[in-house]
């Protein structure tokens, strides 16, 4: 008898196409050592448990070549059509991906009615969402697709919907954004060599700047928080070095809780080159940040420096310039409200200035030998071992004397952990509220639409501003603000539903999805307000709103699409209302929450507070 023939395998490779993959890889940013940088293969061999968890981290996944094994979007012959968006046609041959696609906003293909198809040969993300980046057949020169996959939601989006910024904002498309950018911080010791900065024809024929985009490596990789590791090779590979030279690795638990902290603020903070732009790679891990870098904020460093930078400028239009500038990066006390910017809110504070906090006072790169957790569930936050309780404070602070007399909650309840008052979230990112680091006492501010929103009516959203800060000066002695009519007997969740600005709604409307703040605040009542927030100009804030209705136990099975049209946007928001109107459970006469006695919305009010909405545009930097 014959023998039978082999199988094929179950999940055959797909076949390369070896002229396809060489023209592709000349388009690609290039991967090779540089300025004293070799690359993490080199660390494996001596430091294998460090390097394996640095491999399961998301930051290693940062930046990937786009390939099978990377690419998490739906590319399977797929036709991307989204409201006030051209369409996009989604395609996967012989293991590579394609994006077809007409003229943009930014950038001409040819004639009306053109298309053309891209390679996309890059990712960038992988926990929560991925962006993809397209050869634009031009040397290593990329541009973004205007679309992104959100993780979660397993879908498309426009790109623009995951940030926020104003409604009216571009598809960007155009080339530049990765080779000026983001290369800084979604890969190691990325740089532009040769940049060019000269205006070239497209295979369309319209110009553009190229550039010749060029990484040590992909993601974020070890010598990111170890520093250029040429020199430590050496030293472990012959024993010694050359008379002068210093083996650059530095352990960052080793160093001042500064200088570790800023081998993370070189990504991790509102930073721009002291010079010129190629200064940004000046620095790296175990040395000093402010040598070549400017950490922004709004304080009087920043405000002196572009005073001393424009000599006709005085401190007072320079302070006009700060606020101008950084008004959607700061909150006016000064904490960021945007992710990525976590050194410089931990910077602002006293356990930073006056203490010895650093990043990994909480925060762990390698996940330890002795963690009992997953391995993902380490990698979602890099948090060491009980940091997500209190004993990340007790680390300084004494357990007794901050105990329920100071907190004035009862043991184990919400408002006995320390970073709920102290870490609220009130900064935006990755659409979704993260807490912010700048480590601050609740405080209520002047002026609701405007402040930062406070610890205590992120929790309290159904109590007005006065009532917390009646709390913080009967048990704390803070004074009390001047506050406005509304602001004494107007919920904070309502008033920052109807009035506050763009960042402010993104913040409240992910805070009504709180286990703690529905239980708290009660929820009977939220399905309206949260219906204005479904119904906002900005993206994100509806996505989030669109979250936080689902936890209520009435709306899980609720159909809403944050991205539809407006006049969808309007139609979902009234169904929630009429919805909720069927509620037996509704709260009746409480002028506070908006509600009549009758046990309905009281829609005039609404409208009156409405009126007062700060609308002024808003673009977080994440």
């Amino acid at each position: 008898m014959p023998p039978l023939p082999s199988l094929p395998p179950a999940n055959p490779a797909p076949a390369v196409d070896v002229e396809l993959e060489n023209r592709l890889r000349k388009h690609r940013p290039l991967e090779e050592p540089r300025n004293g940088f070799v690359g993490s293969a080199e660390c494996r061999e001596c430091h294998k448990h460090n390097h394996e968890t640095w491999h399961d981290s998301y930051h290693r996944t940062m930046t990937q070549f786009a390939t099978p094994e990377t690419v998490i979007g739906d590319f399977d012959n797929n036709h991307v059509q989204l409201p006030d968006t051209p369409d996009y046609r989604l395609s996967q041959r012989d293991g590579k991906f394609w994006v077809n696609l007409g003229n943009q906003d930014d950038i001409d293909f040819g004639p009306p009615g053109t298309r053309q198809d891209f390679p996309v040969v890059m990712t960038t993300g992988s926990h929560h969402m991925q962006v993809y980046w397209l050869a634009m057949g031009i040397e290593r020169t990329l541009g973004v697709l205007p679309i992104l996959y959100l993780k979660e939601e397993q879908r498309w989006i426009p790109r623009k919907a995951a940030w926020i910024s104003p409604p009216n904002d571009l598809h960007r498309f155009g080339p530049g954004s990765w080779n000026k950018i983001c290369s800084k911080c979604h890969a190691t010791h990325g740089f532009n060599e040769d940049d060019k900065r000269e205006t070239l024809p497209n295979p369309a024929g319209q110009p553009f700047a190229a550039y010749d985009s060029k990484v040590v490596e992909l993601g974020i990789a070890c010598e990111a928080c170890h520093g250029p590791g040429e020199t430590h090779l050496k030293l472990q590979r012959d024993g010694e070095l050359a008379p002068g030279v210093k083996d650059l690795i530095v352990d960052p638990s080793n160093l001042s809780h500064q200088r570790s902290s800023e081998v993370c603020a070189g990504c991790h903070s509102m930073s721009e080159t002291a010079g010129e732009d190629d200064q940004w790679l000046d620095f790296h891990a175990g040395l000093k940040l402010e040598d070549s870098r400017y950490l922004k904020g709004r304080d009087e460093a920043t405000i002196k420096r572009l005073t001393e930078e424009h000599g006709d400028v005085t401190p007072e239009q320079a302070r006009r310039r700060v606020d101008f500038q950084f008004s959607s990066d700061f909150w006016p006390d000064g904490a960021p409200r945007g992710s990525g910017t976590e050194f410089s809110g931990m910077r602002q504070s006293g356990c930073y200035q006056r203490g010895e906090m650093s990043c990994i006072s909480c925060h762990r790169m390698h996940q330890a030998k002795d963690d009992p957790r997953s391995r993902k569930e380490w990698a979602d936050d890099q948090l060491g071992v009980g940091m997500r309780g209190n004993q990340a404070c007790t680390q300084c602070h004494d357990p007794i004397e901050f105990g329920p007399k100071h907190t004035h909650h009862g043991a184990g309840s919400s408002g006995s952990l320390c970073y709920n008052c102290h870490m609220p979230f009130s900064t935006w990112g990755l659409m979704k509220g993260i807490r912010n680091h700048s480590i601050r006492s609740p405080q209520v501010k002047d002026s609701a639409p405007n402040v930062r929103p406070n610890a205590c009516n992120l929790c309290h959203l159904d109590q007005p501003l006065q009532w917390s800060a009646d709390k913080l000066a009967d048990w704390y002695g803070h004074p009390r603000p001047t506050l406005a009519a509304d602001e004494k007997k107007i919920s904070a969740g309502v008033l920052w539903t109807l009035q506050g600005d763009a960042a402010q709604r993104a913040v409240v409307a992910h805070n009504f999805g709180m286990t703690a703040a529905q239980k708290i605040s009660g929820r009977e009542w939220m399905p309206p307000i949260v219906s204005y927030l479904m119904r906002d100009p900005y993206h994100v804030v509806r996505y989030a709103a669109g979250k936080s209705l689902r936890t209520l136990p009435e709306f899980r099975e609720f159909e809403f699409d944050f991205v539809a049209s407006s006049r969808d946007l309007g139609i979902a928001g009234n169904r929630v209302i009429e919805q909720w109107e069927r509620q037996s459970d509704r709260p009746r006469d409480i002028v506070r929450l908006l509600m009549n006695p009758d046990g309905k919305l009281d829609q005039p009010e609404a409208a009156r507070l409405l009126e007062g909405r700060n609308h002024r545009p808003v673009h977080v930097s994440e």
